[in-house]
This record gives structure tokens, C-alpha cells and sequence, in this order.
């Protein structure tokens, strides 16, 4: 299911998640409007996946500009 609305506030410098002490330092911020059934999923994938909505959708994020070069 594609979500109705996305409003993208700001865009990212880099989406290549490594960790690290100083990743929060290279992090942007990204908010995106989504219906309420829509994060209500996502956080129970989290959730079963043992990790934070942010770590999820970041892999999710790699993952399609990965495959879509």
C-alpha cells in the first residue's frame, strides 16, 4: 500500500547508515506524514524486528535507493 501523502521537510545528506560515535553528527531529519494505520504497521515491524521505527525505515530508505541507482 502507498501512502496517500509524504511531505518530505528536509532532505538528507547521506543515506549510507554505517553507526558509529558520530553518526547522529552527519544525520538530517526527514518528517513525513503518513496515515495513522500506516505508522501503526511500521512500528509493530519494528517492534517484531527488535528495532526503532528511525533504524527500520532507514534500511528501507537504503535498501530502495540501492535498487534504484
Amino acid at each position: 500500500m502507498q501512502p496517500s501523502v509524504l511531505t518530505f521537510i528536509a532532505s538528507l545528506k547521506s543515506l549510507n547508515y554505517q553507526g558509529g560515535s558520530d553518526e547522529m553528527a552527519n544525520d538530517e531529519r526527514i518528517y513525513i506524514r503518513v496515515p495513522k494505520e500506516m505508522k501503526e504497521d511500521v512500528q509493530k515491524i519494528a517492534d517484531r524486528k527488535g528495532v526503532t521505527v528511525s533504524n527500520l525505515l532507514k534500511m528501507v530508505i537504503s535498501e530502495y535507493i540501492e535498487k534504484n541507482k
